[in-house]
């Protein structure tokens, strides 16, 4: 019997996504999932709202999340973005939602992370959830957590190294909880492997340290998690990319690291696991039908 409850994404302003139909299927939870900035405002913003409100009828408001974007947001810097990401958390607590999931969002080339302070921009970061946190009263029962990032970006081109390994995340209290995502923690253990074998070039990769697939124990107050596989390994200044949202038998590494993380997980945790698979038809979501179908048989 499963523990966690298994979660849909869809795109917050298109209504054809809302997983409505994979309820039936064993589906009891969706996810609101905006990418892009400039989708904070305008008619993507009353639509997502809409959205979410109407998704929160069908499932209940506590099996729904909204994802906030990560593409050009970020929060520390930019005053316009904060104050979405206050109004977001402020809609979420007074529709009831289970929670907001964001990125540590401070996304630069590799080149820029030379000269940067990692234990300073993550104190700065988790600060400013805080004061999120802070910003809304009567907010216990719905959280706001952080997710891990991935070691380098899908293009080799751009990372965001601040939150990768359950040390990262000490700097947060118990108010900030954490969002596991497994994709992107199996990706960076991975990665650090060959970077420590020296097998990939440490120059492009400021936060390094020695990690293994089972360290997914080390992660405390998982409030929330995203689950898919990855498959390809992103070289910088290369054309060899990766790429997220497989299902875990199509991916790099032995499937069955994925379905013990899932076990331990179903002992330990009770939220939400989000299935980031990428599919044909969103609307339809074929592959993550098998994928809650084989989850369901385990």
């Amino acid at each position: 019997m499963l523990n966690f409850k298994i979660s849909l994404p869809f795109l917050s302003f298109v209504r054809e996504q809302i997983p409505f139909r994979e309820k039936l299927l064993g589906n009891q939870c969706t996810e609101a999932i905006m990418f892009n900035a400039q989708d904070l405002f305008g008619s993507h913003w009353e639509m997502t709202w809409k959205n979410i409100a109407e998704a929160t009828y069908y499932f209940s408001p506590s099996n729904v999340t909204f994802h906030f974007p990560v593409n050009n947001s970020n929060y520390c810097d930019d005053r316009v973005i904060l104050d979405k990401l206050k109004e977001s958390y402020q809609r979420a607590c007074d529709l009831g939602l289970a929670g907001i999931v964001v990125h540590s969002n401070c996304i630069r080339d590799i080149g820029d992370w030379s000269e940067v302070s990692l234990p300073d921009l993550r104190k700065r970061v988790a600060d400013t959830l805080h004061q999120v946190k802070n910003s809304v009263e009567n907010s216990q029962n719905t959280w706001l957590s952080l997710e891990n990032m991935i070691i380098m970006d899908n293009f080799g081109k751009e990372i965001d190294p601040l939150f990768l390994y359950a040390d990262d995340f000490q700097v947060l209290d118990e108010s900030i909880g954490v969002v596991l995502d497994l994709c992107h923690f199996f990706y960076t253990v991975t990665v650090s492997h060959m970077l420590l074998d020296g097998r990939l070039d440490k120059k492009h990769y400021p936060n390094v340290r020695p990690c293994a697939y089972g360290d997914i124990k080390k992660f405390k107050s998982i409030r929330h998690c995203h689950f898919a596989a990855f498959r390809g390994i992103a070289i910088p200044f290369t054309e060899q990319h990766c790429r997220e949202g497989m299902l875990p038998e199509e991916g790099d590494i032995d499937e069955n690291l994925y379905y013990e993380a899932l076990s331990y997980l179903n002992k330990k945790f009770s939220g939400h696991l989000v299935l980031e698979i990428q599919e044909d038809d969103y609307a339809i979501k074929s592959r993550s039908r098998l994928l809650i179908k084989k989850i369901n048989e385990l």
